[in-house]
């Protein structure tokens, strides 16, 4: 599974960032999206594959386009039809980083709730199970992800690394840095403008989305730690600033080396 992965905090900008570069990028691109791998996965799927009829009438909708409806929901659907029993093989690979999360969640010096905590599991599985995805189906392009299974980690210090697996780690890592109070600041910004939180701060938010945003920094940073003790390829992105043509280029130069 080749894939490459953004680690930095909620609200900080990699979701603009990630759009602008896939706006920018060049057609011979060594890589895609997430969504972008779904809907190549998608439109190879073979007939033979598609078992209801619901499938089959959203195969040919991908497929033709039909009033401009190809979306990753439909793709998204076309997967959940196509894919077989659980891929017991591929998930044992990814255990460790299950275990060490329950450890780390566990641990956790906030004021967190049972129910939370469970929250903060279930992200963390969300993120696993599109690796899941790409490894069941053998998707071979190189895969930026946002939402991947270090980034939504809330421990990565607690693996114990004689269980880990190097091909179950992204080729490369892009941290993108910012300050805590303009972190903060622009959660709030968000809040005011679409009257939604993002849902990490909207549940753990017992203390205040501030000591919430100061502790989520203290864990990617400790997890960067881990990261390049793994010696995973870094690349620093600051996000505290404009993103600009030469940032975007750097970051691009930097995914396409690392791309397979």
């Amino acid at each position: 599974m080749n894939y490459i992965e953004f680690i930095g905090p909620q609200g900080a900008g990699k979701t603009t960032l990630i759009k602008k570069l896939t706006e920018t990028r060049g057609e011979d691109s060594g890589w895609c999206t997430f969504d972008e791998a779904k809907n190549d996965i998608a439109q190879n799927l073979k007939w033979r594959d598609l078992v209801t009829f619901e499938a089959k009438a959203l195969k040919l909708i991908n497929k033709l386009d039909l009033l401009n409806r190809k979306t990753s929901g439909i793709s998204t659907k076309l997967l959940q039809s196509s894919r077989g029993e659980e891929n017991l093989e591929v998930k044992r690979k990814y255990e460790y980083l299950v275990d060490a999360q329950i450890r780390a969640i566990a641990e956790l010096d906030m004021k967190i709730s049972p129910i939370n905590k469970l929250h903060l599991l279930e992200w963390h599985y969300q993120a696993l199970d599109c690796i899941f995805l790409l490894e069941e189906f053998r998707y071979m392009k190189t895969v930026v992800m946002d939402e991947g299974p270090l980034k939504t980690h809330y421990g990565l210090n607690r693996i114990d690394f004689n269980e880990l697996i190097p091909e179950t780690l992204p080729n490369a890592v892009i941290y993108t840095s910012i300050d805590t109070g303009l972190n903060v600041e622009r959660i709030m910004a968000r809040f005011k403008k679409t009257n939604r939180l993002n849902r990490i701060h909207n549940k753990l938010n017992s203390d205040g989305i501030e000591e919430v945003t100061v502790k989520i920094h203290q864990i990617l940073e400790s997890n960067l730690s881990v990261i390049r003790k793994l010696k995973i390829p870094v690349l620093e992105i600051d996000l505290g600033v404009e993103i600009d043509k030469n940032c975007l280029e750097m970051v691009d130069e930097f995914i396409e080396e690392y791309s397979n």
